[in-house]
């Protein structure tokens, strides 16, 4: 007698991760209510979209909502240009990317191709801009945002051993040439040879992983390189991050990384999820956060 057993079924978390499209759509909005435009008359419509489809599943798929949501986003992005962030602009190509699925037979298959394109160009465009710029492979780019970014300064202090105080020195000389009344040329900044070797792992670590990225997937499917898409850009979205935290930008791959991911990859999609939430853990000031539980237990 043949028993009935439950070994063929898929377990609760593997079911919530099926549907890459429908994941990829939640996410996308959750995206538009937390990172998009800062401007008033972008925001508030944006929430408001992204609240209602939230709580309605049934208009997440409706084309008039994207449609809106996509006039929005580039609407914000073209007015404001020059200021807007970068992961804005791959934004507004994701939206657009939603939007024509939803007019298709297919929005599953077709926003899965979309994610894996636009993540493929991402890449290859940032490898061109970093090949052809006058300060990038030389490590110079980095070399001067350890000393004067913010983001980098407990990087700096670590593992490059500049000191709190050197590092006030570097933005008060920073302070002094980009003040509106200022006569000076030129400022000297103080840093250290472990500084410039940490620039230099940062930046051609940077630079291959993003090639490799990129030629992942942009070279054919059945290709080893591009199998293995999904682990790099994953390695990626775990590291980078870490030391500069442009949350939009690294939700905006995230959520792109599920939408192509292979239907039957639940673990990825998964992981892909996790590194979506643990982006939010960057956001945390860790140095204060350390010197704050240093104050209060001196011992």
């Amino acid at each position: 007698m043949a028993s009935v057993g439950t070994a063929s079924r898929p377990s609760n978390w593997a079911v919530a991760f099926e549907s890459r499209f429908d994941l990829s759509l939640a996410l996308s909005l959750l995206l538009l209510l937390l990172y998009s435009h800062r401007y008033w008359y972008i925001q508030t419509p944006l929430s408001v979209i992204a609240l209602t489809a939230l709580i309605f599943p049934q208009v997440r798929t409706s084309p008039s909502l994207w449609a809106v949501a996509t006039f929005l986003v580039a609407v914000g992005t073209y007015i404001n240009w020059y200021s807007v962030d970068n992961h804005k602009y791959l934004l507004a190509y994701w939206c657009v990317a939603i939007f024509g699925a939803l007019l298709t037979r297919d929005p599953e298959q077709t926003a899965a191709k979309a994610a894996h394109r636009l993540i493929g160009l991402v890449f290859l465009f940032a490898v061109l801009q970093k090949t052809i710029s006058d300060d990038y492979l030389n490590r110079t780019f980095f070399y001067y945002e350890l000393l004067l970014d913010e983001r980098f300064s407990g990087l700096a202090k670590y593992l490059g051993g500049i000191p709190d105080q050197i590092n006030a020195l570097n933005m008060a000389a920073r302070r002094a040439l980009v003040n509106y009344d200022s006569t000076l040329t030129e400022v000297h900044l103080r840093g250290t040879e472990t500084i410039a070797k940490l620039a230099l792992l940062i930046t051609w670590g940077g630079y291959l992983i993003e090639v490799i990225i990129g030629a992942a997937f942009l070279t054919p499917p059945a290709t080893w390189l591009s199998r293995m898409r999904d682990v790099w850009l994953l390695v990626f979205l775990f590291s980078t991050y870490l030391f500069a935290p442009v949350i939009g930008f690294g939700w905006v791959l995230a959520i792109m990384g599920i939408a192509q991911t292979e239907i039957q990859r639940t673990r990825i999609r998964a992981l892909y999820v996790v590194a979506f939430l643990f982006l939010q853990v960057y956001r945390i000031p860790w140095r204060e956060f350390s010197a704050l539980l240093l104050k209060l237990n001196p011992a």
